[in-house]
């Protein structure tokens, strides 16, 4: 293996063609990134970020005539100052690329082709000069994410798409972090240097050889740390709340346990929570691979906000560790996160709290993650079969919901149907399998099928993975003679019928109860029932065994159908005060939904805000306040018209809290 020294020369080269329709030698695609050290000054008087460092690349083709590379993904954030490499280099900077508007390209030609097995070594320079969403340096704190490709990242392949994924932005190395006055960061790795002195404090953050993509949020912030089986939580908080620093470690380190008694050793050295400002916008809360950045109004919940955690952290193992690809990608990773919140809510709230979020999810969680949000998408005709949703759309679209929702329910129900021990084995022996490669819904199949061969595994999957919907049962009885009862299950006509084994709980007169198990296949079931007594409440799928429909699942709650009728234009709307967490999760008038909730019309999507005294948020034309007061909920929502010009409606409840 040969190493080549550095030195540069900055030339006008042909720049990277993503039209190219495979590699060859100038291609600049077929180098991996080996190592990558990486130095970050943030300056918050007049704020500005610069990083700095050094990468060690290898040529895994071939030959190639260099390597190329690129930053940025969603903005042109960070640009290229400098890049030396091997010596008589051409270097061109900051070149675009066709079909990739943010990108900034770094081409590299070498005076004499590399050959494969050769390695390279490059020290560089860049500059943020405009914030992202997910990459900005502020007064009052500065922050980074993987997604933007913050850090050069070595084109892998001629579909630029390709290149930009957790995997190509995996790479060992350290990240040192040089920060004002009493700031402290928290990143990815383990911290191995913390210093004050002079005004500044330095870190310096080591994988220890273990590939990451990084990120970091620093701020000033207060502290706490909590070991987990040689594992660090860390928990970063800008501010006072509900629950303070250490019991939020503590919530977060139980959740860990749980997740690691079920899925093996989390694969990292630690995870960790940072908090930033609520006035962000564009997100809630964005999860890296070893920690996630969340918002001041997560924090501000009584019971923690224990599924957003639990969700994030189970990434670690599905989407981090484990790829996924091909169609139905998001049931190999999205959907087993989201399972991950059970694993954890049973463990540390019992099954009832399981169930009931299995059901309506929780307050500060999205509420259309669950069996009720999930039949609101099939009611507007937004439902699609899991089979089909591969990585598009990755933040919190329809197919993104679908997942988080249908998909959870998938798991939930072949836990319940092949058992804890089957189910959990499977899981554990994917991730040995599959860990730090691509893993398919097809790979996910096969293994569940050969690891429960009488469990007639294919007929299920091709039901709840391959198809839409979900069952709608009606029930209803007779007593065609003395002593005996009839029960007919009816499958509601607008669906294909589902095949089902149902569990139904007879509750009779006389107060006794009676469990029966009917196969349910077609459009309609007959069970007779034996009974001295008469019928009072028959009710399907106690346990919550199944995903169908029931009741309860029909809209949001509202009061004496109160509506509020004022609209607001919606694209990106983001809390700007108020403690609680306000999310787009229904489409369907505005409503004031009583004690726990209030609804809020914008665009095509219903807003909740949680009772608090005082909130604020706004969508891109417009900016709605809800004040409560002596019971009363007053707002003013306000939208501008093709001119600019501001127009409000002003509107009330009597009922609000």
């Amino acid at each position: 293996m040969k190493r080549l020294i550095i030195a540069s020369l900055l030339f006008a080269m042909p720049m990277l063609s993503s039209a190219q329709a495979q590699p060859d030698l100038e291609s600049g695609v077929g180098w991996t990134m080996t190592n990558l050290d990486l130095e970050v000054r943030i300056e918050n008087d007049d704020p500005s970020m610069t990083v700095e460092g050094t990468m060690t690349v290898r040529l895994d083709i071939d030959r190639s005539s260099g390597p190329s590379f690129a930053l940025n993904l969603s903005s042109t954030a960070m640009r290229w100052v400098t890049l030396d490499g091997p010596k008589n280099s051409q270097v061109q900077l900051n070149e675009e690329l066709p079909g990739a508007e943010a990108a900034l390209m770094a081409n590299v030609r070498l005076d004499k082709a590399a050959s494969r097995g050769d390695e390279l070594d490059f020290r560089f320079a860049l500059e943020l000069t405009a914030p992202a969403p997910q990459l900005m340096a502020r007064t009052d704190i500065a922050l980074s994410s993987w997604v933007e490709a913050w850090y050069p990242v070595a084109i892998t392949s001629l579909d630029y798409e390709q290149t930009f994924t957790a995997k190509t932005s995996t790479v060992s190395g350290t990240t040192t972090l040089d920060l004002p006055g009493e700031w402290i960061a928290l990143s990815d790795g383990e911290l191995t240097k913390r210093e004050h002195s002079n005004g500044r404090t330095i870190e310096v953050w080591d994988l220890k050889g273990k590939p990451v993509a990084r990120g970091f949020a620093a701020a000033q912030y207060t502290a706490a740390e909590r070991e987990v089986d040689g594992r660090t939580i860390r928990i970063y908080l800008l501010n006072e709340h509900v629950m303070g620093v250490d019991q939020l470690a503590g919530l977060i380190a139980e959740s860990m346990a749980a997740q690691e008694a079920r899925l093996g050793p989390f694969p990292f050295a630690g995870y960790g929570v940072a908090e930033v400002p609520n006035d962000i916008e564009g997100w809630s809360a964005a999860s890296q691979q070893t920690f996630i950045m969340s918002k001041s109004a997560n924090f501000d919940l009584e019971h923690g906000n224990l599924p957003l955690w639990a969700h994030e952290m189970c990434h670690g193992w599905w989407g981090n560790t484990v790829g996924t690809s091909g169609p139905g990608a998001k049931v190999a990773s999205e959907s087993l996160a989201q399972f991950g919140v059970l694993i954890s809510v049973e463990a540390l709230e019992g099954v009832d709290a399981m169930v009931e979020f299995l059901e309506f999810s929780r307050s500060g969680y999205s509420r259309r993650q669950c069996a009720r949000g999930y039949y609101s998408f099939i009611d507007q005709g937004q439902d699609h079969a899991l089979a089909t949703m591969g990585n598009s759309d990755l933040s919190g679209g329809t197919t993104h919901m679908l997942a988080d929702s249908k998909g959870m329910w998938m798991y939930h129900m072949l836990r319940r149907r092949i058992g804890d021990e089957t189910f959990f084995a499977t899981l554990r022996g994917l991730i040995d399998e599959y860990g730090g490669r691509d893993m398919s819904l097809d790979d996910i199949r096969q293994a569940f099928v050969e690891a429960a061969p009488d469990q007639e595994l294919e007929q299920f999957f091709a039901q709840w993975l391959d198809r839409t919907g979900a069952p709608r049962i009606d029930v209803a009885w007779s007593t065609p003679e003395a002593g005996r009862v009839e029960i007919l299950l009816t499958q509601q006509a607008d669906v294909d019928p589902f095949e089902l084994d149902l569990v139904i709980e007879i509750e009779f007169e006389d107060g006794s109860t009676k469990r029966e198990r009917v196969g349910v296949s077609g459009m309609e079931s007959v069970l007779s029932v034996a009974t001295s007594s008469g019928i009072s409440v028959i009710t399907l799928d106690p346990d919550r065994d199944l995903l169908i429909w029931r009741p309860a699942y029909d809209a949001p709650p509202s009061v004496d159908g109160v509506a509020l009728v004022a609209m607001a234009p919606w694209v990106d709307v983001s809390v700007y005060e108020g403690s609680y967490f306000m999310e787009a999760i229904q489409e369907t008038a505005m409503v004031y939904g009583g004690d726990e909730d209030l609804w809020v019309q914008a665009g095509d999507y219903l807003l909740q805000l949680f009772p608090i005294e005082h909130h604020r948020f706004k969508s891109n034309m417009g900016v709605v306040e809800f004040q409560i007061e002596n019971g009363k909920a007053t707002g003013f929502i306000v939208e501008l018209d093709s001119g600019g010009n501001a127009e409000g409606v002003r509107v009330e409840d009597e009922g609000a809290k």
